[in-house]
C-alpha cells in the first residue's frame, strides 16, 4: 500500500475509537508500521477488529488480525484444491493444464504472502520454520499444469480413506 493510502485505513480506524488519545506521532507510527501490509486485506483486518476490540487495536494487533485473514484464505484455497482432486476419478476427466496452472498461481502467490509472515515470526520466537502448509497441493498443481496425471497422486496427498469418501460424495 501507498501512504496515502495507509493515512486513510488509519483515519478508519481512529473514527472508530473517538475516546482513545490519538495524536499525529501516533498516525504516524501506525501509518509505519501498517505500510507494507495490502491495503485491501489491512482494510478487512481492521473492519474485523472494529467489530471486536473494544480498546484502539495496537499496529501489532492489525498485522495479527491480516495473518489470520491470510491463513483462513489459505486453508480455504487448501480445500478447494482438495474437492478439486477428490472430484477427479477415473471414470471422469480430470481438470485442464490450464485449470491446474490457475490453482498453481493462486497458491504460489499465497505460499510468498505466507512465508513473508510466517519466516519472520517463527525466528522471532525461536522456534523452527515448518514450511509452508499446502506444499503438497502446490506440487500437484505444479505436476497438473505440466499436463501429468495426477490421479495418482490424490491418495498420497489426502489419504485414501479421504479419497475414496470425497469421490463416493462427488460422483
Amino acid at each position: 500500500m501507498n501512504k496515502v493510502e495507509a493515512a486513510a485505513l488509519v483515519a478508519l480506524l481512529v473514527n472508530a475509537y473517538p475516546y482513545a488519545k490519538f495524536t499525529t506521532e501516533n498516525a504516524e507510527v501506525y501509518e509505519a508500521r501498517i505500510l507494507d501490509l495490502d491495503a485491501r486485506e489491512t482494510q478487512s483486518a481492521i473492519e474485523e477488529l472494529q467489530k471486536t476490540s473494544r480498546m484502539l487495536p495496537t499496529p501489532a494487533d492489525i498485522r495479527l488480525e491480516v495473518g489470520r485473514g491470510r491463513r483462513e484464505r489459505t486453508v480455504a484455497q487448501d480445500n478447494a484444491v482438495r474437492m478439486r482432486l477428490g472430484s477427479t476419478s477415473i471414470d471422469r476427466a480430470g481438470p485442464s493444464p490450464a485449470e491446474w496452472a490457475k490453482t498453481m498461481n493462486a497458491l504460489a502467490d499465497d505460499k510468498v504472502a505466507y512465508e513473508r509472515m510466517a519466516r519472520p515470526w517463527y525466528a522471532q520466537h525461536g522456534k523452527p520454520y515448518p514450511g509452508y502448509p499446502a506444499a503438497e497441493f502446490l506440487e500437484l498443481a505444479t505436476l497438473g499444469a505440466s499436463g501429468k496425471d495426477v490421479r495418482s497422486d490424490v491418495a498420497r496427498a489426502t489419504g485414501v480413506a479421504e479419497q475414496e469418501e470425497l469421490e463416493r460424495r462427488y460422483r
